[in-house]
């Protein structure tokens, strides 16, 4: 009763039209500790209410002490309660005060990303809380996590089908499927390869949805280990639920493992922003040059392409980014046949180009192939561009220290690097 009571009487005192009894205070508790289902559908403005009251009573402290079950009890039934893929900014800064009130350790790069926006992305920002807890490449998560998120995901409309699963039935078990991966690994690329050690390898394993060359669905282990010395091979595997290994989509890496680096920094959630292209251009710009150097054929045309860009930061006497890229975005609207709606289907990838000194430049590229939109929303935008209703990239060039429009161009070519526009 030392519980319950807290919660009936910060009900009580705080929503003076709704009274409970000891035995309704505690069955909000326990439903909130337990995680079940209420049958009656309780309006988003209801729940934030009533989580800010529990929490300022410190009755439901220990409810919500992880940012995982936060994403699973908070996040997801308000993403529920609107068909719509993003957070309004009213939601957003409701879900940073809960979250905050129940000591949830917020990052400076989520604050920074999503604060103060006018919307966001709802899976962009449940994924970051996730990662709080879980770890910042869901690969690592555990498969009940994954399956946990994919489901996730699934529930709340943001993703159509399940592409994360727990193995069951005849399908091998997961200490299987590392079992033969290691067997693998060493009998066809290293038998001395000290994988199972955490210190020199770190470890992604998924149970997921892929496609065979015919378009078919199936599933598949996808398991790596990717070495922590640069010097070290890294390694993947791929098996059929059966334990069967794919030879042709298995693989070792040699080459200092500056693909998988290259995978990751391309693949990191700031990659595409001013300051993480110009951080690219400082770590990648000398590291391409001594891997050619040394003989390495660099494969990669998108890397390349990027490499030979000059990024910097804006200085004092440059206008703001937020203020190019409105500049970007109203000269988008000035052209026929665009409006709001049509605009909101891209995302947008950014740049601070100084390729020349004396007229620096915002660089927008507005693309629905953008990392980090929703499924839908991409699914709907692809379906439109197939069509040739949108273009594939619209690219503006925001002068730094005027603010005028220096060049704005659409590109519907998906050949070479158009696709980036940067």
């Amino acid at each position: 009763m030392m519980i319950v009571n807290p919660v009936k009487r910060a009900i009580d005192t705080n929503l003076s039209s709704l009274r409970v009894t000891d035995r309704s205070a505690a069955a909000i508790l326990r439903s909130a500790r337990e995680g079940k289902k209420v049958k009656r559908k309780l309006s988003v403005a209801f729940i934030i209410t009533l989580m800010v009251l529990l929490l300022a009573a410190g009755a439901i402290a220990a409810v919500l002490l992880s940012s995982k079950e936060f994403v699973d009890q908070v996040m997801a039934p308000i993403a529920q309660e609107d068909p719509s893929t993003e957070w309004t900014e009213a939601q957003t800064e409701e879900i940073f005060k809960l979250a905050e009130e129940n000591g949830i350790g917020i990052t400076d790069d989520i604050r920074k990303r999503f604060k103060k926006t006018d919307s966001v992305d709802k899976e962009e920002l449940m994924r970051a809380f996730a990662k709080i807890e879980l770890g910042f490449y869901p690969a690592t998560w555990s498969l009940e996590d994954q399956a946990w998120y994919d489901e996730l995901l699934v529930r709340c409309g943001l993703r159509e089908e399940r592409t994360r699963f727990l193995p069951e039935g005849d399908e091998i078990t997961e200490v299987q499927a590392i079992s033969i991966a290691i067997e693998y690994i060493h009998s066809h690329f290293s038998s001395d390869a000290e994988v199972t050690d955490e210190s020199a390898y770190t470890r992604y394993l998924q149970y997921m949805l892929s496609v065979d060359p015919d378009g078919g669905q199936k599933k598949i282990w996808d398991i790596e280990y990717e070495a922590v010395a640069k010097d070290t091979p890294s390694y993947g595997v791929v098996l059929l639920p059966n334990g069967e290994v794919l030879p042709d989509e298995s693989y070792t890496i040699i080459e200092a493992g500056w693909r998988d680096e290259w995978y990751n920094t391309y693949m990191a959630d700031d990659f595409w922003t001013v300051e993480g292209m110009y951080r690219f251009k400082q770590e990648w710009g000398p590291k391409v040059k001594q891997l050619e150097a040394s003989g390495v054929n660099i494969d990669s045309p998108d890397l390349l392409y990027l490499v030979g860009k000059n990024y910097g930061l804006p200085s004092k006497e440059d206008i703001s980014r937020d203020d190019a890229y409105q500049i970007a975005r109203n000269a988008i609207l000035c052209r026929d046949g665009w409006t709001e709606e049509k605009l909101n289907l891209f995302g947008t990838r950014e740049a601070y180009r100084i390729d020349d000194p004396d007229c620096p430049v915002y660089d927008f590229v507005f693309t629905y192939w953008a990392y980090g939109i929703a499924d839908a929303r991409r699914q709907e935008a692809e379906a439109l561009f197939h069509e040739g209703k949108i273009p594939h990239n619209v690219i503006v060039l925001v002068a730094a220290k005027t603010g005028e429009v220096v060049e704005i161009r659409e590109e519907s070519s998906l050949d070479g690097t158009n696709r980036l526009g940067m």
